[in-house]
Order: structure tokens, then C-alpha cells, then sequence
């Protein structure tokens, strides 16, 4: 039994038990609700309810690190050498360990916001650290992708499509933000890629045995696919989100330069003088 067979075990074997855990909590108590689930929004790749049942599993570890004195920077740190780990696994044809050690870089990044609002650090410095750190992350676990794949061309030009959607994905958000328009909801949002990258890579270890008989098959298919659909997915996303940004923009420029109209119009038009109102006592101005 490989190391690889031993960390896809452990992952399966950790997410059904969170998943039945929160069949038995919804059957019992009905489903959760999360405030910030509600903000972001799922997509036909990753349900709303999905991403509760996430956050729900992910209240004990927030506990833990509360009661260890662990605080959010300190997570969002630890995100940064699991992707490390993720890579070199990727980079060396240990899937199940890269799997194993991008969930762990993943949960870091799920709870360290989590912890932040618990411990009321949350700052906007602190999440412009996250984001740093999870760019660099994503790029270390996909640049170990490349390495993996560099003989194989079309493989090699896939993880290359997936990183210029990841990042253009990314970008896209964060030039809606500057701009002062809502960031448009999408597909394969950090998260999502994240769930069908690991995904895709846990199963490698368990088909190898019989994909890899075939020569003609690319090595780690499971991922590969994966990877194929983060490559489509990410990069129609990311037009249809500069779209959409676009058309924020040109309604908003659009207001702005009607209410400026208005105010002209407004500033322009002649003063009418005031009537006086004669009363008992003469006259009064109103």
C-alpha cells in the first residue's frame, strides 16, 4: 500500500464522515445557514447547500484553533507551505499526497476568516494578506502541475489554460471591486477550483492500477480531467465576468452622467421671485 493509496483513503474517509455528520445534523435540525454562504452564492458546480454543509464541517477547527490561541494570519500563513507540499507532490507523481496537502491549504484558507470574525480580528489588511498568499499558493500547486506534465504537450497546455483562467478569474474580482461595481457571481471561483482539482487527484491512486496499463492514456487522468474542466469552465467564466463588469460600468457611468444632467438642469433654471402673502398685519414673506 502506497503513501499515495493511504492519504486518497484518508481523504475520502474524512469527507464522507463530514458529509454523513451533516446529513444526520439536517435531518435532525434542518439544513445551516451561513450569512457569508449567502453573500457569495453557489453555482451549478458547487450548490449553495454544498458550501453550508462546508462551513458547517469547518466550526469544530475553528474551535480548535481558538482554544490552541492559533489566530487568522497565523492560518493564512500555514496555507502557503501545504501548497508547497501540494506542488512538490504534483511535481513528483504522488497525487494522493498532493491532494492530501492542498486540502490541508485549502482548509487553512476556509477557516482563516472563519477564526478572523470569531476572534474579531477580521481587517482589511488581513485579507489583502489572504489574497496575496492564496495567488502564490494556487501557483505553487499548478506550477507543480507543469513541472509533472512538462513532456506531455497537450496535458502541459491544459494546466496552462486552467492557470491563465484561475488568475484571470481572480483579476476579474478584484477590477470589479477598484471600479466600485459588484463583483458578478460565476463559475470555478477559488473554492470550486479547489474541490475539482483535489478531487480529481484523490482518485488518481485508486484507477491508476488499470488506466496506466494503457500506454496510450495520459498519466494521472482523474486529474487531468479535472483539470480540463477548470481549464474550460474558468476561462468562459472569465469573459462572461468582464462582460458583465463592463456593463456595470457603462450603467453606472451612465447614471452618473444623467444625474449630473439633472443637476445642471436644476442649477440652470431662472430663480422666480417670491410673492409676498398679504395678511391682517400686512405684508409677510413666506
Amino acid at each position: 500500500m502506497t503513501v499515495d493509496f493511504v492519504c486518497s483513503v484518508c481523504i475520502v474517509a474524512v469527507v464522507a464522515s463530514g458529509l454523513v455528520a451533516y446529513l444526520v445534523r439536517r435531518w435532525l435540525r434542518g439544513r445551516t445557514r451561513s450569512e457569508r454562504v449567502a453573500r457569495i452564492g453557489g453555482s451549478f458546480l458547487f450548490p449553495t447547500e454544498l458550501m453550508e454543509a462546508s462551513y458547517w464541517a469547518s466550526r469544530p477547527v475553528v474551535g480548535f484553533c481558538v482554544l490552541l490561541h492559533i489566530s487568522a494570519d497565523m492560518l493564512t500563513w500555514m496555507s502557503l507551505p501545504f501548497a508547497a507540499g501540494s506542488a512538490l507532490g504534483f511535481a513528483t507523481r504522488h497525487f494522493g499526497v498532493g491532494a492530501f496537502f492542498g486540502i490541508l491549504s485549502a482548509v487553512c484558507d476556509l477557516v482563516d476568516g472563519m477564526l478572523a470574525r470569531e476572534q474579531g480580528t477580521a481587517s482589511d489588511a488581513g485579507e489583502v494578506l489572504d489574497a496575496a498568499l492564496d495567488r502564490y499558493g494556487e501557483f505553487f500547486i499548478l506550477a507543480g502541475l507543469l513541472f509533472f506534465y512538462r513532456s506531455e504537450p497537450m496535458a502541459f497546455v491544459l494546466v496552462l489554460l486552467a492557470t491563465l483562467g484561475s488568475f484571470m478569474i481572480s483579476y476579474s474580482t478584484a477590477k470589479a471591486e477598484a471600479l466600485g461595481v459588484p463583483p458578478p457571481r460565476g463559475a470555478m471561483r477559488r473554492h470550486e477550483r479547489s474541490i475539482y482539482l483535489f478531487a480529481g487527484a484523490t482518485f488518481v491512486p485508486f484507477l491508476a492500477p488499470w488506466l496506466e496499463r494503457d500506454d496510450r492514456l495520459p498519466r494521472g487522468l482523474p486529474a487531468l480531467l479535472a483539470i480540463f474542466v477548470i481549464a474550460l469552465v474558468s476561462n468562459v467564466s472569465a469573459v462572461r465576468r468582464f462582460m458583465a463588469i463592463a456593463r456595470s460600468v457603462r450603467q453606472l457611468v451612465g447614471a452618473g452622467r444623467a444625474a449630473n444632467a439633472a443637476a445642471i438642469t436644476v442649477a440652470l433654471m431662472p430663480v422666480q421671485p417670491l410673492a409676498p402673502i398679504v395678511g391682517d398685519g400686512g405684508p409677510v414673506n413666506s
